[in-house]
This record gives C-alpha cells, sequence and structure tokens, in this order.
C-alpha cells in the first residue's frame, strides 16, 4: 500500500466505514446465532457421513480439529473427477482448493497430511452453509455416489 501517512504510518487512506459497521452487524448475528449454525453444521455433518456408511471412504483430517462445515473424504478405488461429474445436480463438491482448480495432480495439502498419492487424488471436499442447506437428500447423494464403479 501506498500513500498517505495515517495512523502513525501503518496505512494510507480512509477507514471504509461502512465495511466496518457490516462487519459489527456480521459480529452481532454471529454472536446471537453461532450455537444453532454450528448444530445444524453437524447435523448435516453426521446425516452425510452415516448416508455413505455402505460407502468405502476414509475421512481426511485430524477429526478432533475440524470445522463443522467442511467434510475433506477420499473414495477407495473411484476417480474424484468421475465424482463430479456424477454429483454436480446434487450437490457442490471439489477436489481441491480454488487456487489449484485448473490442476489435476493430487492435492497437496492431503499429500502433506501423509495420505498417499491415490487417497489424495480421491479427495473430494463437501461444505455447506447451515440454514442454507436443508434441501440436501443425503440419501439420494449417498445413491449418487454408490452408482459408481470402482477403477480398475
Amino acid at each position: 500500500m501506498f500513500g498517505g501517512g495515517q495512523e502513525r504510518k501503518l496505512r494510507p487512506g480512509t477507514l471504509p466505514v461502512p465495511l466496518i459497521m457490516g462487519l459489527a452487524e456480521a459480529a452481532k448475528i454471529f454472536e446471537a446465532e453461532h450455537a444453532q449454525w454450528q448444530a445444524a453444521a453437524q447435523d448435516l455433518r453426521s446425516r452425510l457421513l452415516a448416508g455413505l456408511a455402505s460407502t468405502r471412504f476414509q475421512v481426511n483430517g485430524d477429526q478432533e480439529h475440524v470445522v463443522p462445515h467442511i467434510l475433506n473424504l477420499s473414495f477407495d478405488n473411484v476417480d474424484a473427477e468421475a465424482f463430479l461429474v456424477t454429483l454436480k445436480d446434487l450437490v457442490a463438491v471439489a477436489t481441491g482448493s480454488a487456487c489449484t482448480s485448473a490442476s489435476y495432480t493430487p492435492s497437496h495439502v492431503l499429500r502433506a497430511m501423509g495420505l498417499s498419492e491415490e487417497a489424495a487424488s480421491n479427495g473430494l471436499r463437501f461444505s455447506w452453509v447451515p440454514g442454507q442447506t436443508t434441501d440436501l437428500d443425503v440419501e439420494e447423494l449417498a445413491r449418487g455416489i454408490a452408482k459408481l464403479r470402482p477403477r480398475s
């Protein structure tokens, strides 16, 4: 950043008051609703895992230190790109981060966590917003995943 010496030369320009007020309002809403939001996120996470119970997969990451609205799974012997095509009408799902969306290499994050190359390349990230994802049919999603044939 270049320019004036406001705030003891820490930054140039005038503080964005509307953005500051928006952040304050978001903090109020979060304070009032975060317990309900977390419970809804955890409920959807539990239903999704229960719905996939008959499918061979592994949950990636330290489950003691996760946010309840993101779930990363690796499925045995199934190409993750096939999941994207199969599930595109059911749920938004990604094989990696947005910054590597053009790359078809295994997730460097999952590899750094010690996953095999196959598990890292089959990793899928599910994420949702509780209250806005109430129409997700977990059973239909599980059926869509079950339709995929293992790779040979």
